[in-house]
């Protein structure tokens, strides 16, 4: 095997590679995998469309997916013109500072002009345009309807050889497994990642999870967005504010003068799907500015909902003593966010950005399957700055299972620091900025707690009422 993982003519750290999952993290991975292996496999239970369109595997599909500003300069970094190439296709290419009014308990967030770009479109463009990209390259395999069903190993286990997959046709029932050979596995198959199973049936510890439950849901609908509405705004993200606000609601602008409409509530305040429900669900929110503009529109869907947001974190760097070689897991599978907070896109970015930055720094070394020993420790440093974003958020639902008590002291001192500095938000530039800046991870979140930000909250001017 050592042989088999040596660079080829000095030019392959792996000869094949695997990734489980074609979604943004199985794709974004299988392009980086691209350049230090001789073959890449995709392996999904999808059959993809070649032009946009719903699939089975993605189950929020018809939700509103926001690509945070650190995800897409890696994204357009690994993809030269992509941002483009979405433009002419329809998205839009936005302001976040300036194009969308951010409504707060506290008012509203100041508005003004910025050098940051937002990208405006549906998941379903986003990933279609991303596999055309991906799927061109001529070393890449992709086997959909296919099914990944275990690992194999050798070594007595110590080190993954392959991957057996069944495929899913009509008689997936009788359908007999293959077994694909592979120097590298990456499982990047999302939520429903059967890794921890695989390991528990080759002799391997299950990893600790972490789960936070706000019990949050959401539903979805498109619409028509009305051509005379003079609002001054292109789209409205009005988030829910726990405990007293459950409820929250953003109208995201997409392709084809569309509206995304994605509404949402804690503590099991689950809008309704139904068209009066889901209208009423509207016009009960803090502000009636979502309301009045949404009756203006006309649906284009059904509303869409979805329950599964809990938060879940795997921790596999916990089994850095006892893990396979040639195997890596990313993304949701490892971590994933509660979807209200448009993190997931981005953290699977990362991940992958991630892994080409360890295998760059050790594609020297002879034996480079050991040198990604440290590639899961890693990604929790990663995640851990998001997932306390999300999670101290979500602990402030009244329901909340599996968060830290909101009764104590520094939770309460934290809780009432961050409210003050969203108003302070509503009248000073520097710290609306800053709270983008660390929402889209441009900076870690730390920089909400500089001496300056500090300063910022005690000139907070008491919250005035919501907009009316």
């Amino acid at each position: 095997m050592a042989d088999q993982q040596s660079m080829d003519a000095g030019r392959w750290m792996f000869r094949h590679a695997v990734v489980i999952g074609g979604s943004m993290a199985g794709l974004v991975s299988a392009r980086i995998l691209l350049d230090y292996c001789e073959r890449v496999t995709i392996v999904d239970r999808d059959t993809f469309s070649a032009t946009p369109a719903p699939r089975r595997g993605l189950p929020q599909d018809r939700h509103l997916h926001v690509f945070l500003m650190r995800g897409l300069s890696v994204i357009d970094r690994l993809f030269p013109a992509f941002i483009g190439e979405l433009a002419e296709a329809g998205a839009l290419i936005l302001d976040p500072a300036d194009d969308f009014l951010w409504i707060n308990p506290a008012g509203t967030g100041v508005r003004f002009r910025s050098e940051y770009r937002l990208l405006a479109c549906s998941r379903d463009l986003l990933d279609c345009l991303l596999r055309r990209r991906v799927f061109a390259f001529p070393r890449l395999r992709v086997l959909e309807g296919e099914m990944a069903t275990a690992l194999l190993t050798e070594d007595q286990g110590t080190e993954i050889r392959g991957v057996r997959v069944r495929h899913l046709g009509p008689d997936k029932g009788n359908a007999p497994e293959a077994d694909l050979i592979a120097d590298l596995i990456v499982d990047a198959s999302g939520r429903s990642s059967k890794l921890p199973q695989w390991l528990e049936a080759l002799g391997y510890p299950r990893p600790p999870e972490t789960v936070v439950d706000p019990h949050l849901g959401y539903a979805s609908r498109v619409y028509r967005a009305p051509r005379d509405l003079a609002a001054g705004w292109v789209g409205i993200f009005a988030p829910a504010a726990p405990p007293k606000h459950p409820r929250g609601c953003v109208i995201f602008p997409i392709e084809g003068g569309r509206w995304m409409v994605t509404a949402g509530g804690g503590d099991t305040e689950y809008p309704p799907t139904d068209e009066a429900g889901f209208l009423a669900f509207l016009k009960g929110l803090p502000t009636p500015l979502i309301h009045q503009a949404v009756v203006m529109a006309e649906p284009l869907s059904p509303v869409f909902a979805f329950r599964g947001t809990e938060n879940r974190l795997r921790h596999y760097e916990a089994l850095s003593k006892r893990w396979p070689r040639g195997l890596l897991t990313l993304g949701d599978a490892v971590c994933a966010f509660n979807p209200v907070y448009g993190q997931g896109m981005t953290m699977a970015v990362l991940g992958a950005e991630l892994l080409g930055a360890c295998l760059e720094e050790n594609k020297t070394r002879r034996r480079p399957g050991n040198a990604l020993g440290s590639f899961q420790a890693r990604l929790a440093k990663i995640n851990t700055g998001p997932w306390r974003l999300a999670t101290s958020e979500d602990s402030r639902y009244r329901t909340t299972a599996g968060a830290a008590s909101s009764g104590h002291w520094r939770k309460r001192l934290f809780d009432a620091y961050i409210d003050r500095l969203v108003t302070r938000a509503t009248q000073s530039i520097e710290v609306r900025r800053t709270i983008l800046e660390v929402r889209h991870m441009l900076r870690p979140s730390r920089a909400l707690f500089h001496p300056r930000m500090l300063v910022e909250t005690l000139r907070a001017a008491p919250a005035p009422k919501l907009p009316a």
